[in-house]
């Protein structure tokens, strides 16, 4: 081997490594950045110029990623619901004993001491005034939850506003992720496109499926599509005497879900 070959395969052995350094040191620095996945060379030897960096590998399972998705969607789903609840809850006010229930207890109460005694004044005033509380405190719980519907119904609209803003990135960056593979960009669209599908999970429920190029395509559970490849479907809101509806391209799914978004959709239809 002449000099000048040495020099050429000590060349490139140091300019791999270069490159494993500089891979290491970015996996450093960003090993507290939200979304990021730690890379890792591939070397590969190279006939007669020694060794280079095939790839830099992204360290990512996608069946560990799947069962996070659906914790995700779990965790996001019970916290609205307890969220929900809580509110619901305080409106009737009955943990403390000074609720819906005492007013109601009141009323049978005095309705019974009447029953007892039906000549007697003081009993007949009694009743009259539990059945006044009652009556206002139905009023109360009622104007409460409409006001705790109407409040989570806008939630329910930013929600969605948010969710189509969501699919149409994701549709936009599964564009880009095949272009861009061989390129310095490629892990970090693979990144995005992971940090987008999980949000997306805590608003809807999702399933994902990987395609070999990279891109993602999500439906729900009941497979109405969200997202195939580049292109966006748009989940829309509606509301009748019947309740609210969500639906994508017309079609309502509303019955189709069990998490997020529907799960707080079907407690204000209960409770309305």
């Amino acid at each position: 081997m002449s000099l000048f070959g040495a020099f050429s395969i000590a060349s490139q052995a140091l300019l791999s490594n270069r490159i494993a350094i500089n891979s290491t040191t970015k996996n450093i620095n960003n090993s507290y950045t939200e979304g990021y996945s730690r890379e890792e060379p591939v070397f590969a030897d190279v006939p007669e110029s020694g060794v280079s960096v095939e790839e830099l590998r992204r360290v990512f399972s996608r069946a560990l990623f799947k069962q996070y998705v659906s914790a995700n969607q779990e965790r996001e789903a019970y916290s609205q619901e307890s969220t929900i609840l809580s509110q619901i809850e305080s409106v009737f006010n009955d943990a403390t004993g000074s609720g819906f229930s005492e007013a109601l207890n009141s009323f049978f109460s005095s309705l019974h001491d009447v029953a007892l005694n039906p000549d007697d004044i003081a009993a007949r005033e009694s009743f009259l005034g539990a059945a006044r509380t009652l009556v206002g405190r139905i009023r109360q719980s009622y104007s409460s939850l409409e006001e705790i519907g109407e409040t989570y119904y806008g939630k329910l609209l930013n929600s969605v506003d948010r969710l189509n803003q969501l699919l149409k990135e994701l549709s936009q960056v599964n564009k880009f992720i095949p272009l861009s593979k061989g390129s310095p960009t490629y892990n970090q669209y693979l990144d995005q496109r992971d940090k987008l599908v999980e949000e997306i999970s805590s608003l809807i429920e999702t399933k994902v499926t990987f395609n070999e190029d990279g891109t993602v395509n999500l439906h729900t559970a009941k497979g109405f599509a969200l997202v195939l490849k580049d292109r966006a479907f748009k989940v829309s809101v509606d509301r009748d005497s019947s309740g609210i509806h969500l639906k994508i391209n017309g079609s309502d799914i509303s019955s189709s879900l069990k998490k997020g978004l529907n799960r707080w959709n079907s407690l204000r239809n209960r409770f309305s």
